[in-house]
């Protein structure tokens, strides 16, 4: 018995134009959220990573109708673009090895992974919003970025509360699940005020739990996180909600 099956499947937001995507699905993707991941560990070498950057620019700019307003725009000489070409020199002046050239270049490689992080949430954002399995892993291959099929979180795997301090809530994850029993891992955190349409960064933590204070009481906020490995990025979690006290 065949584990996977050829899927033609229809993208597409409101009066954007359809794409069809012909892609292969394993047969038990239907229950599982497909996520849109960087694999850095294959991303080593300089030549691989900028190759890698330049396709997810190009890959998101051609199908501009599937991302109609990414947070760092993807357009001939637009944010990534520039921040691309910088690196690109940057890399250049540091083969010269020349004292500060290599800090330099990767102070540029850290300004395009951080354009790349904003585009991976917003992709994510896009493809959740689908609640549909196959369509989400359609539109995770137009934008470049790898896809990863996970088991979805369930409720008590990550959990928001509000705290004895007013506008204060806790973040709590199910580390074991979350880390796959990893020892060594980080936690990035985010929250939101629009549903996750504008997410806005919280401190990184290296432990399974954080406080996020002043929030404002009586108005509904989103969270959401992301566990880093030693092998890289293991893609956001679906947002939760909590109305804050």
């Amino acid at each position: 018995m065949r584990k996977n099956q050829i899927k033609f499947v229809h993208v597409g937001y409101g009066r954007f134009v359809n794409v069809i995507v012909m892609m292969t699905v394993p047969k038990n993707a239907k229950d599982k959220r497909a996520l849109a991941v960087l694999n850095i560990r294959k991303l080593r070498t300089y030549g691989k990573f900028i190759n890698k950057v330049k396709l997810i620019r190009q890959s998101m700019k051609q199908n501009a109708s599937n991302f109609p307003s990414p947070p760092i725009s993807v357009a001939d000489n637009g944010t990534f673009d520039n921040d691309i070409e910088a690196m690109d020199a940057a890399e250049t002046t540091a083969l010269t090895k020349a004292i500060g050239t290599a800090t330099a270049r990767d102070v540029e490689m850290q300004t395009v992974l951080d354009d790349v992080h904003g585009l991976q949430g917003y992709v994510q954002f896009l493809a959740d919003k689908l609640h549909d399995t196959q369509k989400a892993v359609a539109l995770i291959q137009l934008s470049g970025f790898d896809v990863s099929l996970r088991e979805p979180h369930s409720k008590s795997d990550f959990t928001a509360k509000n705290t004895k301090i007013s506008g204060t809530v806790q973040l709590m994850i199910n580390v074991k699940k979350a880390t796959n029993g990893e020892k060594r891992y980080s936690v990035k955190w985010e929250k939101s005020s629009d549903e996750g349409i504008t997410p806005v960064a919280l401190p990184t933590t290296i432990k399974g739990n954080t406080l996020v204070p002043g929030l404002t009481p009586g108005t509904w906020m989103w969270f959401r996180f992301l566990v880093v490995l030693k092998d890289g990025e293991h893609g956001w979690s679906n947002w939760i909600k909590i109305l804050v006290k």
